[in-house]
């Protein structure tokens, strides 16, 4: 039994260290190993069975020492990782509030406007301060708009409303002045407003009337195609070619056989 005599001494010897007290004073340490030395001859004199369940009791002892030491160790890995991922954590956190803060600061620093403190103006005793001349500010000068040249009134003059016309009789057809520019005479059924013929498809830029047999017009402008007149109401129109002229028309007249 000399290994079961080894077993059984560290035994004692572990049980002495954890199961007392820490004893820091001389006569404690010699107290204490007097006890264990005392054990040790108790636990020598037992029998094989009480060795063997001391020594399942000592095996059960280390067993459960080491797991708990495992634990703790585990523990701390586990506490370690935690602490990790909380700094992180918090660095992504104060990274993301921290740069749009940083991003206004700098955009409102570079578009802000300069302030310049100026210092008073320390005078000697006897001086006299002279102040700036005042600031005029200078008359804005304001461009002319050029507008346009408003268009000359142009009205019809012949017919008049209420002119009866004679089919093959030639008739004036007048305006009040010039249009500067080309344009032509149309006639318009004055009953439905709908477009009859052309009376002159070319009037001149200085024109200002035209005598008219009243006896047929043109189907167009483009067309000198001649329809014979019928008798009806009228209404003459005359379009200029540009200048921002408007068409001009006649009053209402009659022409008959």
């Amino acid at each position: 039994m000399p290994r079961l005599g080894a077993v059984v001494q560290a035994c004692m010897v572990f049980r002495g260290a954890s199961d007392e007290p820490r004893k820091t004073s001389p006569s404690g340490l010699m107290l204490a190993s007097s006890e264990r030395k005392a054990r040790f001859e108790n636990e020598a004199t037992l029998t094989p069975k009480s060795h063997a369940r001391l020594y399942y009791r000592i095996k059960r002892q280390l067993c459960y020492t080491k797991t708990m030491s495992g634990m703790s160790n585990i523990g701390k890995i586990i506490l370690v990782a935690v602490v990790v991922a909380l700094v992180i954590v918090g660095l992504i956190i104060y990274g993301n509030s921290g740069s749009a803060p940083a991003t206004t600061l700098l955009n409102q620093t570079s578009t802000s406007p300069l302030v310049t403190a100026q210092s008073p103006t320390q005078t000697q005793p006897g001086q006299t301060t002279t102040p700036p001349p005042a600031q005029t500010s200078a008359p804005s000068q304001t461009t002319p708009t050029s507008k346009s040249p408003t268009p000359p009134t142009i009205t019809v003059v012949t017919p008049v409303a209420g002119d009866v016309w004679i089919i093959g009789q030639k008739n004036p057809i007048s305006w009040s002045k010039a249009g500067n520019i080309t344009g032509d005479i149309y006639l318009i059924d004055a009953a439905t407003k709908k477009f009859v013929g052309t009376i002159n498809p070319q009037i001149g830029p200085m024109q200002t009337s035209y005598t008219w047999n009243t006896l047929s017009y043109s189907l167009s402008r483009t067309d000198p195609s001649q329809v014979d007149i019928v008798p009806g109401t009228y209404i003459i129109q005359i379009a200029f070619d540009g200048n921002n002229l408007p068409i001009i028309s006649s009053p209402a007249f009659t022409i008959e056989n």
